[in-house]
C-alpha cells in the first residue's frame, strides 16, 4: 500500500496561535517582592501582558538562580 502525505488543502487548523511561530519570551525572576509583583500582575491581569507573550503563556520562559544567599524562607515560599 502507497503511503500519501495528507492533503493540505482539506486541512483545518482550529488553532489560531501558531506556537512554532512564537519567539520565547524570557522573565528574569529574582525571587524580591518587585519581581514577585510583576509576574503576579501580569498572570492575573491580562491587560499588562505584553503582546509577544501567547495568551496561554506556551512561550513564558521564567528564570530563576538560587546562588545560596538567599533568606531560607525565600525558597519555600516561592
Amino acid at each position: 500500500m502507497e503511503r500519501r502525505a495528507p492533503d493540505a488543502s482539506t486541512h483545518v487548523d482550529t488553532n489560531p496561535i501558531h506556537h512554532t511561530d512564537l519567539t520565547p519570551y524570557a522573565w528574569s525572576y529574582g525571587m524580591g517582592a518587585e519581581s514577585t509583583a510583576g509576574i503576579c500582575r501580569m498572570l492575573t491581569d491580562p491587560s499588562t501582558r505584553p503582546d509577544t507573550i501567547a495568551p496561554d503563556y506556551s512561550n513564558l520562559v521564567v528564570v530563576i538562580a538560587q546562588t545560596g544567599d538567599e533568606w531560607s524562607t525565600t525558597g519555600k515560599l516561592v
